[in-house]
C-alpha cells in the first residue's frame, strides 16, 4: 500500500491542480525524498520549461548536467517559453542530434532537416551538444528577438545569434509538434514570402491548434495579402486568434514560388475556403488609414461563432453600414466588443454603430474602449441602455473626455454590471460630479464586483465652500448597497490654477485628495460626521484604494483605534487598504491603530505594490 503522498502524486488531476502552486525548489525537495518520489514527480518539473530570461538560459545551457537532463526528460516538456538565445542554441543541438542519430534511435525516419531551414552556419557548428527534438510540446510561447545579453560563454554561438532568421527555424521546431494547442510567436519575419509560407503550411497542419498569436519584426511592413493567408491557413479548431500588430501601406507580397525556392518541394499552398466554426475571438492588425468594408468583411463572413472582436478603424463612414450588416448576417453571436483607438482623431462613433445596428438589443456583454472621446454623450448613453439588462464589464481607459452623465446613467441602468472602469490622463474630464454620483436615484448595478471611478471633488478641495454632506451620505450609500463588491478604487478629481501660467490649470494628484468622512466613524462630542459605518455590508471587499490615503492632518485626527477595530470586524477579506504612501517607511510606527490592525490580518497590506508581469517580450 503506498504512502499517502506518493498516492496522491499517482492521481494525475489531483498532482496537475497542485504543481500550479509549486516552486522548482519544492519538485526538487521532493524528488529528493524517494526513489518513487523522484520518478513520479520528474515529470511533472519538466512540465513547464521557462527559458525566457538571457541569464537564466546562459546558466543552463552551460550546465553539461542540466542539457544532459533535458535530453533524458526532453518527452516530459509539454510548455516552452523562450527568446531567440535559447532557439539558436537548440537548433544547433537538435541539427546535431540528427547528424549522429540513426533513424531507429530518432524515433521515425521522417525525422530530418526540412531543405528551407537554414542551418548552413549550424553545420560548421560542434560546440552544442546534441539535443533530442521536441515532439510532445502543447504550448509554445517564442521571441524570436534576442535581450540586452548578446555576449554569450558560447562563443562558438555568437556569429549565428546575428546571422541566423529564426522565423524559419521556429517553424521547424512547431511542425514537429503535432499537439500543440497554443503559439504565441513574436519578431516573425512576415516580409519575406518563404516565411509565410512556411508558416501557413506549419499552421494548416497543428490539427489541435486552438490560440494563436502572431507579432511581426517591429520594422516589417506587412500586407493585408500576408493577414488573409494567415488567417485562411487556421485549422477549423482555432478558438483565439490575434494576428499581427498593424500593417502597413497596401500593396502585395509575391507568394508564388520557382524552382529555387528551398521550400519548392511543399508544393504550393492549400488555404482553407470553408468558415473556421470553432472562432471566437478574433483580433485583426491595426489599420492607421482605416479598413474598408471589402477588405474586413471577408473575415467576418468567415467567423459565423465569433464571441470576441477587436473594434478596428474604419476608412469611411459609408462602409459603415455594410460591415453592420455583415456582422447581424455572419456573427449573430457577438458579446463582447473591444476598441483601441489607432488614431488619434477617432472617436468611437464605429463603435457605437456596431452597438446600435449591428447587434440586437441585449446582446452585448462586455465592452472596453480605449481612448473614448464623449462627443455624443446621449448616443453613447443609448448604445449603452440598449444592452443594459446583460452588460456585465465597461471599460474605458485612456478617455480623453466622458461626461458625467454617462458615469451615471451606467451605474443607475446596468443591472448586469460586475465591472466598471474609467481612467485618464485628465481625471477632471472623466469625473463624476459629486451632483450626479450623489443624487437619490438609486445604482441598480447590484452585482458590482470592481469599481474604479473618478469622483469630482473640486469644491471640496478649494475650499470654495462646507462639504455638502448629504451629498455625500448618498454616494456612500450607494457604494455600501454593492455587497457583492471585492475591488473599491475611488479616486478624488481636483484642479487647481497653475500660478506659471496665465489661465493655466494642473491636475491634484488623487493622492492627495480625500473624501470628507469615508473612513470616519464620526465624533459625538465635536458632531463631526462619519460614514465609514454605512459600508458594514461590503463583506467580501478585498482592495480599497485610490483617495483614502491617511496622510491629511484632518483626516488623522479623525481616525482611530475605533475605525481600526471597526474595519477588522466587518471587512474580513480585506488585504490591501491604500492607507499609507509607499514612501513613508514609519507609518505604522507612527500610527498605532494601523499596527495593531496589521497584527491581527498579517496579510493585510497598506500600500499600493503593483506585481510585475509574468510575460513580457
Amino acid at each position: 500500500m503506498p504512502d499517502a503522498p506518493v498516492a496522491f502524486f499517482s492521481i494525475p488531476e489531483l498532482a496537475a491542480e497542485l504543481c500550479s502552486y509549486l516552486t522548482a525548489a519544492d519538485f526538487l525537495n521532493l524528488m529528493l525524498t524517494s526513489c518513487e518520489m523522484n520518478s513520479i514527480c520528474q515529470p511533472l518539473f519538466w512540465n513547464a520549461l521557462f527559458l525566457r530570461n538571457d541569464e537564466r538560459t546562459e546558466r543552463f545551457t552551460a550546465s553539461q548536467d542540466g542539457m544532459a537532463s533535458l535530453g533524458r526528460n526532453i518527452d516530459s516538456v509539454r510548455s516552452l517559453q523562450t527568446r531567440g538565445n535559447f532557439l539558436t542554441y537548440y537548433v544547433v543541438g537538435l541539427v546535431e542530434h540528427l547528424r549522429h542519430s540513426t533513424p531507429s534511435s530518432s524515433g521515425s525516419g521522417q525525422l530530418t532537416r526540412p531543405d528551407w531551414v537554414p542551418c548552413e552556419m549550424i553545420e560548421e557548428t560542434k560546440h552544442a551538444p546534441p539535443i533530442p527534438p521536441f515532439t510532445k510540446l502543447q504550448r509554445f510561447w517564442a521571441s524570436m528577438l534576442y535581450g540586452d545579453m548578446l555576449e554569450w560563454e558560447h562563443y562558438s554561438s555568437r556569429s549565428i545569434l546575428r546571422a541566423a532568421p529564426l522565423s524559419l527555424q521556429t517553424c521547424w521546431i512547431m511542425s514537429l509538434n503535432p499537439n500543440l494547442t497554443s503559439i504565441f510567436l513574436h519578431g516573425v519575419d512576415l516580409e519575406d514570402a518563404m516565411v509565410v509560407r512556411c508558416l501557413a503550411r506549419t499552421l494548416s497542419r497543428l490539427l489541435r491548434l486552438k490560440s494563436l498569436m502572431v507579432r511581426h519584426c517591429h520594422a516589417a511592413q506587412v500586407t493585408l495579402q500576408v493577414v488573409d493567408t494567415l488567417f485562411r491557413s487556421c485549422p477549423q479548431s482555432i478558438v483565439t486568434l490575434q494576428l499581427p500588430q498593424d500593417i502597413g501601406e497596401s500593396g502585395k507580397t509575391e507568394m508564388a514560388m520557382d524552382q529555387d525556392d528551398k521550400d519548392f518541394n511543399e508544393g504550393p499552398l492549400v488555404l482553407r475556403t470553408e468558415p473556421l466554426a470553432n472562432l471566437r475571438y478574433l483580433r485583426l492588425p491595426d489599420n492607421y488609414r482605416g479598413y474598408h468594408a471589402n477588405q474586413i468583411c471577408p473575415f467576418l463572413e468567415q467567423s459565423p461563432r465569433l464571441k470576441t472582436w477587436y473594434v478596428p478603424c474604419i476608412a469611411e463612414s459609408a462602409d459603415t453600414e455594410a460591415i453592420a450588416r455583415t456582422i447581424r448576417t455572419h456573427c449573430k453571436k457577438v458579446k463582447e466588443l473591444y476598441n483601441e483607438m489607432p488614431y488619434a482623431n477617432y472617436k468611437g462613433e464605429f463603435a457605437m454603430s456596431v452597438m446600435e445596428t449591428a447587434m440586437e438589443p441585449q446582446q452585448l456583454e462586455r465592452l472596453a474602449f480605449t481612448g473614448y472621446h464623449d462627443e455624443w454623450p446621449g448616443r453613447m448613453v443609448a448604445s449603452i441602455q440598449r444592452h443594459d439588462q446583460v452588460l456585465q464589464q465597461i471599460r474605458l481607459q485612456g478617455c480623453h473626455r466622458l461626461m458625467s452623465s454617462t458615469i451615471h446613467a451606467i451605474l443607475t441602468s446596468c443591472r448586469a454590471l460586475q465591472h466598471l472602469e474609467v481612467a485618464g490622463g485628465y481625471p477632471s474630464r472623466i469625473a463624476i460630479s459629486l451632483k450626479d454620483a450623489g443624487s437619490s436615484k438609486e445604482w441598480v448595478c447590484k452585482d458590482l464586483r470592481h469599481l474604479a471611478i473618478y469622483v469630482d471633488v473640486n469644491s471640496i478641495h478649494t475650499g470654495t465652500e462646507q462639504p455638502p454632506w448629504g451629498l455625500l451620505e448618498r454616494l456612500y450609500r450607494h457604494i455600501g448597497s454593492l455587497q457583492q463588491l471585492t475591488f473599491l478604487d475611488l479616486r478624488g478629481a481636483a484642479v487647481i490654477f497653475d500660478t506659471a501660467y496665465i489661465n493655466s490649470t494642473q491636475e491634484v494628484n488623487y493622492l492627495k485628495l480625500t473624501f470628507p468622512g469615508l473612513l470616519s466613524l464620526g465624533d459625538a462630542s465635536t458632531g463631526e460626521p462619519g460614514y465609514l459605518s454605512l459600508l458594514k455590508d461590503l463583506k467580501r471587499l478585498k482592495t480599497l484604494q485610490g483617495s483614502v490615503l491617511l496622510n491629511n492632518v484632518r483626516v488623522q485626527e479623525l481616525i482611530g483605534q475605533a475605525e481600526a477595530e471597526w474595519i477588522y470586524e466587518n471587512w474580513p477579506s480585506l488585504r490591501l487598504a491604500e492607507f499609507v504612501d509607499l514612501s513613508c517607511h514609519s507609518a505604522l510606527e507612527e500610527r498605532p491603530y494601523l499596527r495593531w490592525l496589521k497584527e491581527r490580518i498579517p496579510r493585510l497590506q497598506f500600500t499600493n505594490m503593483v506585481a510585475p508581469s509574468t510575460w513580457t517580450i
